[in-house]
C-alpha cells in the first residue's frame, strides 16, 4: 500500500497475508518511508498484537508513545488510533496477528484487559514467534498454525507490562525517550561492545540517569532489554545455520559455549543444538509443546 499525504513524502507499507482461518488472521508487514515524520493516523478495525520483526520504529497509540523493535509487541483494540514514525530510509518489518472477540475472550478468561502499553517479549515467546512464521512458511496443515498462533497470542498476553511513566512536561519526554531510543538502537546493533559507562557517554548522559529513565520509559532495566536483544540475535543466527558456538558465544558478549547455552536453556526452552533442529531447514513438522 502507498500512502500520499501533503504533508508527508513517499511511504509505503506492503501488507503479506501469512494465514487465515476461524478466529484469527496473521499477517507480515515491511514498512519504509523517506523521512522520519509521522504517518497519517489510522484506526485499528479489530483486536490486533503487534510484533516487532526487523528494524525499529516509534509507536503512538493509546496515550503513550515508544519503540517497536524485534524484542518488543503491543495490543491493539478495534477503534485504536494509531501512527508511526521510521528513521529516515529504514526497512522495518512486524508481525499482525489479529483475533475475533470470542477467540479473544477465550485466550483472556472472558474479557480480562489488554496491555495497555508496550510489553518486552522473552525468549520463549521470541521462540514461539519464529515457530509459528515458519509453519506458514512450510505450508503446515491449518490445525498446526491455528494451534501455534494460539500459543504465540497467549505467550504474549501474559507478558507483563511495564507501569506508565508517569506525568512529565512533554520537553522532558520528548528529550528521554530520544535518549532511551537511542540507547536501544546502540545495544541493539551491537549488544556486546559497549560497557555502561559507554553507552551513556555516546547517549550523552550518566550511567545512573540512562539506568534510571531507561527504566522509566522502557519498564524494563537496561540489562535485561540486552539479555532479550542477544537471545534475539543468538535465535538469528542459529536460524540462519550458524554451526560455531563459540564464535556465536564471543560475537554476542557471554563468556563461553556453555555460558550461551546455559542462557538459551533458561530463557528459551531449550540449547542451542535443540533450538537448531526446531529452526534450521529440516527441523520437525510440529515443535514441543
Amino acid at each position: 500500500m502507498l500512502i500520499r499525504t501533503p504533508a508527508y513524502d513517499v511511504a509505503m507499507r506492503h501488507t503479506m497475508p501469512l494465514a487465515r482461518d476461524d478466529g484469527f488472521t496473521l499477517e507480515e508487514q515491511r514498512m519504509h518511508s523517506a523521512t522520519d515524520r509521522w504517518w497519517p493516523v489510522q484506526a485499528h478495525a479489530r483486536h490486533a498484537l503487534v510484533l516487532g520483526r526487523r528494524g525499529s520504529y516509534a509507536v503512538r497509540l493509546r496515550g503513550w508513545q515508544a519503540t517497536l523493535d524485534p524484542v518488543s509487541a503491543f495490543a491493539a483494540a478495534p477503534g485504536d488510533e494509531q501512527t508511526i514514525a521510521h528513521r529516515a530510509g529504514a526497512r522495518d518489518m512486524c508481525t499482525v496477528l489479529t483475533l475475533d472477540p470470542p477467540l479473544l475472550d477465550d485466550l483472556t478468561a472472558g474479557g480480562a484487559a489488554l496491555p495497555d502499553r508496550p510489553v518486552v517479549v522473552d525468549g520463549r515467546t521470541q521462540l514461539r514467534h519464529r515457530l509459528l512464521l515458519r509453519h506458514t512458511r512450510r505450508g503446515a496443515d491449518r490445525f498446526t498454525v491455528f494451534e501455534e498462533a494460539i500459543r504465540l497470542a497467549t505467550a504474549v498476553l501474559r507478558q507483563p507490562a511495564p507501569r506508565p511513566a508517569g506525568a512529565q512536561r512533554p520537553a522532558t519526554a520528548r528529550a528521554q525517550r530520544r535518549i532511551v531510543r537511542d540507547a536501544r538502537d546502540l545495544l541493539a546493533a551491537d549488544p556486546a561492545g559497549l560497557s555502561p559507562a559507554e553507552l551513556a557517554r555516546a547517549v550523552g548522559v550518566s550511567p545512573h540517569h540512562l539506568s534510571r529513565i531507561f527504566h522509566r520509559h522502557h519498564g524494563r532495566t537496561l540489562s535485561q532489554f540486552r539479555l532479550q536483544v542477544r537471545i534475539h540475535r543468538a535465535l538469528d543466527r542459529i536460524e540462519a545455520g550458524e554451526s560455531d558456538l563459540s564464535g556465536l558465544a564471543a560475537d554476542l558478549g557471554f563468556a563461553d559455549h556453555a555460558h550461551l547455552t546455559r542462557t538459551l536453556r533458561t530463557h528459551v526452552g531449550h540449547p542451542p543444538t535443540a533450538l537448531r533442529r526446531l529452526l534450521g531447514a529440516d527441523g520437525p513438522e510440529r515443535p514441543p509443546a
